[in-house]
């Protein structure tokens, strides 16, 4: 739960969204991004190096973007998360966020004619109990 308050809070940072939420909101606003646990069910592979890797583990997260009735605006800002999220450093305990796709996918519209598109991202972070190995020696 934690590493979708992460991706919340980071989305927030870069203020490409007017609202940002976690789960199914109340009200779907336009211009906003929501942050979803995955049913993302495959190991995630990388090509980093093991030994640098251990202690991480990886969540899958689906990032929507609900943005207005312009599918061409609602590309835009989704490449933008897009490429954001591929840019980024370590946030907070998460080592790296990769997409498991190679663009947004386009999933139409809502009831209301808005459109939206989908980010599966795999978010490879060092778990909180991780740091007791350092501690307890």
């Amino acid at each position: 739960m934690r590493i979708k308050y992460i991706l919340k809070n980071y989305m927030v940072y870069l203020g490409i969204a007017d609202h940002v939420y976690i789960g199914k909101p109340f009200l779907k606003r336009i211009k906003s991004i929501g942050v979803y646990s995955s049913k993302h069910s495959c190991t995630y592979r990388t090509i980093v190096d093991k030994k640098k890797m251990n202690g991480y583990n990886a969540k899958f997260i689906t990032l929507l973007v609900h943005w207005n009735n312009s599918q061409r605006e609602t590309e835009f800002v989704s490449k933008r998360v897009y490429k954001e999220l591929l840019s980024a450093g370590e946030v907070n305990g998460i080592k790296l966020m990769h997409p498991l796709v190679p663009e947004p996918i386009d999933v139409g519209c809502d009831s209301k004619g808005i459109y939206e598109m989908v980010i599966e991202v795999a978010v490879v972070y060092q778990p909180w109990w991780s740091f007791l190995r350092f501690i307890n020696g």
